[in-house]
């Protein structure tokens, strides 16, 4: 017997008068048990992130992502070394990476997001690290990969940034939240993987 459904929160579930679920709850003729999907909240948080550190738009796509994708073939692609590490990661952490990373994964950007986390957490992998892929707005995973790649690639490419006053304090911004970025996108994946 059913009793509840789990989904994810957009309106074509949730809605009132024709969403999934209302729809379930008519055709059964009684009431579910709603449990809305936990990962909804970390694709929430980076849209919230992203909208803080680069503002806001009313197009499809991220522009500072698009200048990035378009300026990938002047850049280095090799990350600065670093006598201190650009964020503690907890043991749990780098062992959860290590042991996914011996997993196969259905989606290239599961396994690209985990190398570049990585690299972040100073694990000895060998990768490198591909162009930029989809820039839309509405892709939770490329924010977050975009967010590593943009990490580890801006210490040696600040010129090509071009970056001024404003910019610099929104990458700072940016290099202050992109943590929350990466600990949220973890426990998606842990939850995903």
């Amino acid at each position: 017997m059913v009793i509840g459904m789990c989904f994810d929160t957009t309106a074509s579930n949730t809605g009132k008068l024709n969403g999934a679920c209302t729809l379930l709850e008519k055709a059964m003729g009684r009431n579910l048990v709603w449990m809305a999907s936990r990962h909804h909240k970390f694709e929430v948080l980076l849209a919230g992130v992203y909208s803080v550190c680069l503002g806001t738009s009313t197009g499809p796509e991220i522009l500072f992502f698009k200048r990035f994708r378009e300026k990938w073939t002047e850049m280095n692609h090799t990350p600065e070394a670093r006598s201190t590490p650009l964020i503690i990661v907890s043991d749990a952490i780098k062992a959860f990476i290590k042991c996914q990373l011996e997993v196969r994964h259905y989606r290239d950007n599961y396994l690209e997001f985990l190398l570049l986390a990585a690299q972040i957490a100073e694990l000895q992998v060998d990768v490198a690290i591909r162009k930029p892929g989809a820039r839309h707005r509405a892709r939770w995973m490329a924010k977050a990969i975009y967010a590593l790649k943009i990490e580890l690639l801006f210490t040696v490419n600040k010129i090509i940034f071009n970056l001024n006053s404003s910019r610099i304090t929104r990458y700072s911004t940016f290099e202050s939240v992109y943590h929350l970025c990466l600990s949220s996108v973890m426990v998606f994946m842990q939850a995903h993987c």
